[in-house]
């Protein structure tokens, strides 16, 4: 793993950025392991009827879908030269995120 070249020291506004992001990041991993297991309750619960009413108004519907995807590995073994043609590289560069490990500040929490 290659080390950063540069780095910038953070004030006390900052920091307090950095650590509202991860515990933001830790916040939305709780909410999105809370919100699947809601999710498989409301399907079991739901079963085949496909739609959930209360008081008379629909307020769940289940869609079933198997979406397709188009298989290009297989499509440019095939087709090289029509597979290079619509070869597209990223539009930007992703960019990531990691929080180390944070100390806690005197005072804080």
């Amino acid at each position: 793993m290659n080390a950063p070249e540069a780095h910038v020291d953070l004030d006390g506004t900052g920091f307090e950025l950095v650590r509202r992001y991860a515990s933001a990041t830790r916040e939305i991993k709780r909410w999105t392991e809370y919100r699947a297991e809601l999710r498989e309750y409301l399907l079991k619960l739901v079963g085949d009827a496909g739609t959930a009413r209360h008081m008379g108004l629909p307020v769940l519907t289940v869609i079933r879908t198997r979406p397709r995807r188009f298989n290009f590995t297989a499509f440019a073994s095939d087709h090289p030269d029509l597979a290079e043609q619509y070869r597209e590289a990223p539009a930007e560069d992703e960019i990531r995120i990691q929080v180390g490990r944070l100390p806690v500040e005197e005072g804080g929490s």
